[in-house]
């Protein structure tokens, strides 16, 4: 689904994720979500962060990559911005 819309889920090595962390992630947002005042400030980390990393991103250990056409998208571009 997310390479339909020119994304992809990676870890900050610019290795895959896995089906249990990809399942982590959707479980954790739900968390966050399920109190709502913690999906706030998940958002809000979102605009903040220089890196574009929300909160469920940070606890799980994912970042999310541009596929198509735009720079950065390769493994090793992740890897050396994302330590």
């Amino acid at each position: 689904m997310l390479l339909l819309v020119g994304i992809a889920l990676r870890r900050p090595d610019g290795s895959g994720v896995g089906p249990v962390r990809a399942t982590g992630r959707v479980l954790v947002t739900w968390l966050l979500w399920s109190t709502f005042i913690l999906g706030l400030v998940d958002v809000t980390l979102l605009g903040t962060d220089t890196k574009k990393r929300s909160l469920h991103d940070k606890i799980v250990g994912t970042v999310v990559v541009r596929t198509r056409g735009a720079p950065g998208a390769s493994a090793a571009h992740i890897a050396s911005r994302h330590p």
